[in-house]
Order: C-alpha cells, then sequence, then structure tokens
C-alpha cells in the first residue's frame, strides 16, 4: 500500500510550528510522508500530495492551482485555521490583513475545501458557516521540545 503524501503551506507565525511542523514529526513517525513546504504552492508538490492543506494563504493563484487539482485529479484541500477571520481593529496585521483581502480569499479557500480544521468547538461553530465538514483537533505539544510530563 502506498504511504499517504501530505503537504502544507503554512503562514509565517507560531501556529505553523504547532499546527503543522510539530504535528507532522508525529505523522513521520507513524508511515505517513508529511511535509511543512517552504516553497510558494507549485505543481510539482501538488502532484506529489495526496492531501493539501493551507494555513491563512491568501496566494490566489495558487489557490486556484489547488482547486484545479482537486477537480482534476481529485487532490484533497483542507484548511487550516486557527483564528476568526475578522481581525481586532488595534490588530498590527490590519494593513497587510486588507491588502491581501485575506477575509475574503480565506473564506473562498474554505467553502472549496474538502475539510477545514480548527482549534476549539466555538470556533468550529462559527467556521461551519463557510463549510459544514470543519473539525477540531486541539493544538499540538511536541513533548520532544517541551519537558513536559
Amino acid at each position: 500500500m502506498k504511504p499517504l503524501n501530505i503537504i502544507a503551506w503554512g503562514n509565517d507565525s507560531g501556529s505553523k510550528s504547532w499546527r503543522l511542523v510539530d504535528p507532522f514529526k508525529y505523522l513521520r513517525r507513524k508511515g505517513i510522508n508529511a511535509r511543512v513546504s517552504s516553497n510558494g504552492i507549485n505543481k510539482r508538490e501538488i502532484a506529489w500530495a495526496d492531501i493539501c492543506i493551507v494555513q491563512s494563504c491568501t496566494d490566489k493563484e495558487g489557490i486556484a492551482l489547488l482547486y484545479r487539482y482537486q477537480q482534476e485529479y481529485g487532490k484533497k484541500i483542507v484548511v487550516e485555521c486557527d483564528d476568526w477571520l475578522e481581525l481586532n481593529e488595534d490588530s498590527p496585521f490590519n494593513v497587510e490583513h486588507d491588502l491581501a483581502e485575506a477575509q475574503f480569499v480565506i473564506s473562498r479557500t474554505m467553502k472549496m475545501a474538502d475539510m477545514v480544521t480548527t482549534t476549539t468547538p466555538y470556533l468550529a461553530k462559527r467556521l461551519k458557516a463557510f463549510n459544514k465538514k470543519t473539525t477540531v483537533l486541539g493544538n499540538y505539544i511536541d513533548l520532544d521540545r517541551w519537558d513536559l510530563n
């Protein structure tokens, strides 16, 4: 049986570590080929993957490419969302968020996704307005990094 291939594109924040990088270490230990790309969304990595995960992605061309591969080749798309789409008015990311049309792009990507993952039941309930196939995956704590029981 062919091992499952998962590729993810994450944002440059701490959540990339605890929502993608660290859990993927565990998946690799279980025999799943899971990696977080440092490239933009591209044909080579999409073609390799069975499941493509995007986290806070606003790359319109990349998302269109994912959609094409979903429709033509059956690639699965998962949107990982650990925050609500609207920022607080005092957020330092408001300008960047507005320029990228982040709320619009991410919500549209959720609508086309095969699944949306999020951090809490409350957030899942709100995100189900965009995609009924929304599920909670709690934050992962990498015990190799933290000295915890």
